[in-house]
Order: structure tokens, then C-alpha cells, then sequence
């Protein structure tokens, strides 16, 4: 990113759905104490006008930074972003790269083409039989599924094969079989590597005991699981690092958030890479605020990944 093109920008236009969570909160606060001026937008439920008339502020000043997720399936966030970017504002995120990632079997297939590990998924349609199940994953009985946009854990059912058949015989019924397989992982360690910059931080996630009761809690997303602070050896940090810096040089991204699980042969698989991580529960299990640091990357040069912590 060019400094001097960053100096004349004091505009910072969010688009968000929630201006309560901790993740908003975060950036305006570092926004405001830089005395630069904010502007927070519902792309979903505020734009009254076209994409060019969503804000009055010189495109030239602008840095647009989109917090969205593609959940509703309307991808008119990421139209409005390419509409003012065209006419002049800076986005840091490349809106490309947001659209790979947003639909999870696309993400797929992008980072298998990279020869990336991604965990063992089927993505299917038309009617769904025993024998394909077993072709995909032989002595399986309970599967993982997940809608393409599917987030924080909304979207994901763990299901055995025959709530799996009865499942998707329906969703063709209604025509809309949206959503991954995957085999299901018993009590599998995850990581989470949070990627700001050149830096690498890996936090390991644990579900809480007392929550253990049954379907409900099985997820290890923020609000069903505890994050801390994870040992990692040298063979899993250059694991980690290698993978970061394909994901970082392939899509151009000044942070995002790699999601692993370990499966039964002792090997990390990626479970999903997510553009707009939240930071509030890795910086209490780190006990070091993280949102200064992401702010800092999005409006800096991409670099190579140099350390992993």
C-alpha cells in the first residue's frame, strides 16, 4: 500500500450488520482516538440509493473497510465495495479474495489447487446413497454438515448416515442442497492461526466442560469453546508458516484467520480460512488486545509471514 496515497485518506467508511459487536466497537475506537472520521453502514438493510451515492465524503479520502459475511446469500456488500473503489477509495481487503472465500466449497477447491491439506470434503448434489458416502469416506458413520455460507457455527449439524440421507432427500426435495459433507472427528484438537501481518498467532480451542452435554456443544466456535495459548513444535510452526505465506501471496490479504483440526492419522487439515476473524476471544486467551495490531496490518504493505509466536 502507498503511505503517501494512505496520508490523504481520513475517511473510514465499515460495513457491518451489527454495530454492537466487540469486533465494531474495536475499530471505531481506534479509529476515533486517530481523530479520523467514521462512518459505519448496513449494506443489507441501509442502502436507500444506488452504490454511488452511499456516502457524500470525496472517494479520494476514503479507506472502506467491509466487516460483512455472505450469510443472507446477497452478495450486494461486495458490489457497493468494487462500485467505490472504482470511483476511488481504498479497500485493503481484495474483494476478489472475499468472494473466494465467502462460499466454502469455493474456498475448497482454490486452496486444494494449492496443493493446501483441506480436510477430506464431498460436495454433492442430486440424490445421495450409502455407497457414494462410503466411496467418499469408507467406515464412516456420523458426518459434519455445513451450509457454503455458513458462520459462527450457524449452519453446521452433525448428523449419522441415515439423519445424513433422510437430510439431504429433503434438501433436494427443496431444491437447495447448499452445503458441505465432511466425516466427523470425535474429540479432535483444533487451532485456530490468526494471521496480522508478517505475524502468526496460533491459539488452540477447548470446549468447556461444563458445557458438555450432548448436540448443543460439539462446535468449537467462540461461544461454545474457550481459546488459549498453544506449544507448538518446529515442525508444526513451518507447517504453519508455509501455509500462511501461500494463502497470503495467492490472495493478497493483510490478515485472516486459518482454522485447523487434526484427524486420525496425526495430520493437520484445514478446516476453513475466514477473511474477517473476531479477535475478542483469542486476545483475552493471548491477554494481549489484538485489534491495534489487525488495524495496523489492514493499512500496511503485505509482507511475507517472519514470525509465529
Amino acid at each position: 500500500m502507498n503511505e503517501n496515497d494512505l496520508k490523504k485518506r481520513d475517511q473510514f467508511l465499515i460495513l457491518c450488520r451489527d454495530r454492537e459487536s466487540h469486533s465494531i466497537k474495536a475499530l471505531t475506537r481506534i479509529i476515533k482516538d486517530q481523530k479520523l472520521k467514521i462512518q459505519l453502514l448496513d449494506p443489507f438493510s441501509e442502502l436507500n440509493h444506488s452504490p454511488t451515492q452511499v456516502t457524500a465524503a470525496p472517494f479520494e479520502s476514503m479507506v472502506l473497510i467491509p466487516r460483512t459475511s455472505g450469510i443472507l446469500f446477497d452478495d450486494i456488500d461486495l458490489s457497493i465495495c468494487e462500485d467505490l473503489i472504482n470511483k476511488g477509495a481504498l479497500c485493503p481487503i481484495p474483494i476478489q479474495s472475499i468472494r473466494i472465500l465467502r462460499d466454502k466449497d469455493r474456498q475448497y477447491l482454490f486452496f486444494l489447487n494449492l496443493d493446501l491439506p483441506m480436510l477430506e470434503t464431498l460436495i454433492h448434489r442430486g440424490s445421495l446413497s450409502v455407497k457414494a458416502l462410503d466411496q467418499f469416506s469408507a467406515r464412516q458413520s456420523q458426518w459434519v454438515i455445513k451450509s457454503i455460507r455458513g458462520l459462527k457455527g450457524i449452519g453446521i449439524k452433525r448428523m449419522t448416515t441415515p439423519s445424513l440421507l433422510e437430510f439431504w432427500q429433503e434438501a433436494l426435495g427443496r431444491k437447495d442442497q447448499r452445503y458441505l459433507i465432511q466425516p466427523y472427528l470425535d474429540q479432535a484438537r483444533e487451532i485456530r492461526v490468526l494471521c496480522l501481518g508478517d505475524e502468526l498467532w496460533p491459539i488452540e480451542k477447548k470446549l468447556r466442560e461444563d458445557e458438555r452435554d450432548g448436540e448443543k456443544n460439539w462446535k468449537k466456535n467462540a461461544q461454545f469453546a474457550d481459546f488459549q495459548r498453544v506449544q507448538l513444535s518446529s515442525f508444526e510452526k513451518d507447517l504453519f508458516i508455509k501455509h500462511a505465506r501461500l494463502i497470503k501471496t495467492h490472495l493478497q490479504l493483510p490478515c485472516f484467520a486459518a482454522d485447523y483440526i487434526l484427524n486420525e492419522k496425526g495430520q493437520w487439515k484445514i478446516l476453513e480460512v475466514n477473511v474477517h476473524p473476531g479477535l475478542e476471544s483469542s486476545s483475552q486467551a493471548l491477554e494481549k488486545d489484538l485489534y491495534p495490531q489487525y488495524f495496523k496490518s489492514l493499512l500496511s504493505p503485505i509482507e511475507t509471514i517472519k514470525t509465529i509466536h
